[in-house]
C-alpha cells in the first residue's frame, strides 16, 4: 500500500511577517501531522522484519558453471557452499565391443568404465516343461519350445477349434470305415452281429451252396478263401475257362 506525505512544511517567517502567524489553523496542521507520522510508525514497528530473523535471509546466490557450485551468502555474512557434482555429469556414452565395456565420459573429462559382460550372471535361465534356453558363440540368448511339449493351452484358441473339429472328423471318419469294414465282413462271411440273418446271407454262403452244386454237376467249384475272396476251380471240364485280367473275369467257351 502506498501512503502520501503526513505533513507539507509551512515555512515560518519572523516578524515582521504576516505570513505564517502560530494561529489554530497551523498548529492544528502540525498535530494533525504528528499524529498520522505516530499511526505509521506504530504499525511499521508492528509489521517490520525482526533483524535477527533477517539475518538468517540470504543476501547474494551465485553458481559457478564450470563446477556446478553453489555459493548462498546470508546477511549475517555467513556463506555455504553446495556442490552439485555437475562436473561428474555423464556427457558421453560409449561401448568397446573386444571388451565388453560401457565407456562412459564425464563432464570434467575423466573417464569411466563398466564392464556390461559380467552382467548376464545376475539372471538366471531356467529351462521349463516347454521352454529351453540356449547361448550361441556370440553371447546371444535363444530361447527354444521343445518337441512334443506344446498343450493345448499354448494354441491360439481359434487354431485349437480347427484342429479339434478336425480330430472330429478323423474320429468319425474312422468310425465310419470301421463299419464299412465290418459289413463288408458280413456281406462277404457273415458272423459279425451286425445284420439280421447274416450268416445266411453273404458271399461265403452263397459260393458254398454253389460249390456243392458244381460238385453234382462235376465240372465248376467256388471257395471263398480267409480273406473273404472267391475261388472257382474247374473239375474234370474242357469247355470252359476263366481267368482274372486287371480285376476282370474272363469266361472263355471252346467247341
Amino acid at each position: 500500500m502506498a501512503y502520501q506525505k503526513a505533513y507539507e512544511r509551512i515555512y515560518w517567517e519572523n516578524k515582521p511577517s504576516d505570513k505564517t502567524p502560530l494561529n489554530e489553523r497551523n498548529l492544528n496542521r502540525v498535530d494533525a501531522a504528528l499524529d498520522e507520522i505516530d499511526d505509521r510508525t506504530i504499525r511499521i514497528d508492528n509489521t517490520k522484519f525482526d533483524k535477527t530473523e533477517a539475518a538468517g535471509l540470504i543476501k547474494t546466490f551465485e553458481i559457478d558453471r564450470a563446477t556446478g557450485v553453489i555459493k548462498v551468502t546470508y546477511y549475517n555474512g555467513s556463506v555455504v557452499m553446495f556442490d552439485t557434482l555437475l562436473e561428474k555429469i555423464a556427457v558421453n556414452f560409449d561401448f568397446d565391443a573386444a571388451t565388453q565395456r560401457l565407456v562412459i565420459t564425464l563432464d570434467d573429462g575423466t573417464v569411466k568404465y563398466v564392464d556390461i559382460s559380467e552382467l548376464i550372471t545376475q539372471y538366471e535361465f531356467v529351462d521349463s516343461d516347454t521352454i529351453a534356453w540356449e547361448v550361441d558363440k556370440d553371447g546371444k540368448v535363444h530361447a527354444i519350445v521343445k518337441e512334443g511339449s506344446i498343450g493345448e493351452k499354448h494354441l491360439r484358441p481359434n487354431y485349437l477349434a480347427d484342429v479339434k473339429v478336425e480330430v472330429a472328423k478323423a474320429e468319425k471318419a474312422a468310425k465310419a470305415a470301421e463299419e464299412s469294414e465290418l459289413a463288408s465282413k458280413s456281406y462277404a462271411v457273415g458272423d459279425t452281429g451286425t445284420r439280421e440273418g447274416e450268416d445266411t446271407d453273404n458271399a461265403k454262403y452263397y459260393a458254398e451252396k454253389a460249390e456243392q452244386g458244381a460238385a453234382h454237376s462235376g465240372w465248376l467249384s467256388f471257395k471263398i478263401d480267409d480273406a473273404g475272396c472267391l475261388i472257382m476251380t474247374k473239375r474234370n471240364v474242357n469247355e470252359i475257362d476263366f481267368a482274372l485280367n486287371n480285376g476282370n473275369l474272363e469266361v472263355t467257351f471252346f467247341g
